[in-house]
This record gives structure tokens, sequence and C-alpha cells, in this order.
């Protein structure tokens, strides 16, 4: 799917982009590696096609929550779905987020550009990013520049999304 050209018919009507099936970048309990955090199964509910490891500049995930952080590079996996399988996922997972697009509890389902790691990313490395505080992986922003991006959604916080709105080359695609 070219989830760029997704993006870009995005609107004012902020059901129906929210509607939209993007990958699903998590941080926290939803993740797999190294093992799962509890809440894997919420993401297992339909196969997906493909996961990836990836971060997300300037956003530092920490217990079950994210901060903003300039310069981190948090740590994230990404799982994609078809379509059908997707509608399916986002509930569950935005359930678990007490997330609602007209209410908003704490978390905002937040479309981000997600940088992916290569396939061959170092385990060890990964993983060592992997702690329950403050899990970045310590890429020099310079480098940035030469991993893929992907837009994806990942769920952020009202103040988290304001600094990064205020941000140059902020990963920040679109939040309500």
């Amino acid at each position: 799917m070219n989830y760029q050209a997704e993006f870009e018919k995005f609107g004012d009507d902020y059901h129906a982009n929210y509607a939209r099936s993007f990958p699903i970048a998590v941080f926290g309990t939803l993740r797999k590696l190294p093992c799962d955090q509890g809440n894997l199964h919420r993401m297992l509910k339909r196969d997906p096609v493909d996961h990836k490891k990836a971060f997300i500049p300037h956003i530092l995930p920490s217990n079950i929550w994210v901060d903003f952080k300039e310069g981190a590079s948090g740590l994230f996996e990404v799982f994609y779905y078809t379509d059908d399988d997707f509608k399916e996922v986002i509930k569950g997972v935005d359930r678990l987020e007490s997330f609602t697009p007209d209410h908003h509890y704490g978390y905002h389902r937040t479309l981000l550009s997600v940088y992916l790691l290569p396939d061959d990313y170092p385990e060890d490395d990964f993983n060592r990013g992997i702690r329950w505080d403050k899990r970045t992986l310590g890429i020099p922003e310079d480098e940035w520049k030469d991993f893929e991006t992907v837009p994806a959604w990942a769920y952020s916080n009202a103040k988290t999304n304001e600094l990064l709105a205020e941000m140059e080359n902020s990963p920040l695609l679109w939040w309500h």
C-alpha cells in the first residue's frame, strides 16, 4: 500500500481520517520483542502481514507513557495489517488506550513518521534499548536521514504532540 498517498487524502473529517488504515507503531505492553509484554494478544488478534523494528525521533517511551525529548530515538515496533484486519485490531488497541476520536483520556492516536530499522539491525542493540524506562536507541540525529520512513499510527499525548508541532523536521504528521 502507498501510505504516503493515503495520508494525502486526509481532510477535515477527523472520523474519516481515523478510519484510514496505516501501520501501528507500539512501544509498551503491546510489543512483541523480546517477549510478549502483556497485551500483545491485541496486536495478534489478526495476523500481521509484517512486523518491523523502528524508532520515532524526539519521542521517549518510558513505562507506559511517552514524553517529548529532543534528540531521542524512541524505540517502537511496527505492525502492518490488511485494511480489513486493521479495522479489527485498531478497535482493541483504541479500547486499551481509552481512545475514541471524540474523547481523549490521555492518549491521542497520532499519525507520525516512523523510522524503520533495517531487517539486519542487531538484535542485541535493539534489545538493549528495551527496558522499562527511557527506551531510546541512541541513534545520532545526523544519521536519521539514512532510514526509510513510513506514516504510522502511534499513541502519544497532547503535550508531546504540541512540542513536536513546534519543531522543524518533526515526525508529527497529523493529530486531532
